[in-house]
C-alpha cells in the first residue's frame, strides 16, 4: 500500500504488488504535484518524480538513512 499525505490528510493511496517507479506514478497522476516529498529509502519514488513531478524536491527519511548506516 503506497500512501501519500501531508501529515493530517491521506492525500491518495494505491495498492500495488511491490514498490517501485511505475506503481508510485500510478500515485502520483491521482494527488497535485507536492512543492517537496519526505519517503522511505528507496529509488521507487524518486524515480516516479523525476518523471511525474520534476518540479518536487525529494528528500529520504533521515531516521531510515541513520538506520542503515
Amino acid at each position: 500500500m503506497l500512501i501519500a499525505s501531508d501529515g493530517e490528510n491521506v492525500l491518495g493511496w494505491h495498492l500495488a504488488r511491490t514498490e517501485n517507479s511505475r506503481a508510485w506514478s500510478a500515485l502520483m497522476t491521482r494527488i497535485a504535484e507536492p512543492e517537496v516529498a519526505v519517503s522511505a529509502v528507496g529509488d521507487g519514488l524518486a524515480k516516479a518524480l523525476k518523471r511525474a513531478c520534476p518540479g518536487t524536491r525529494h528528500q529520504s527519511c533521515v531516521s531510515q538513512v541513520f538506520s542503515q548506516v
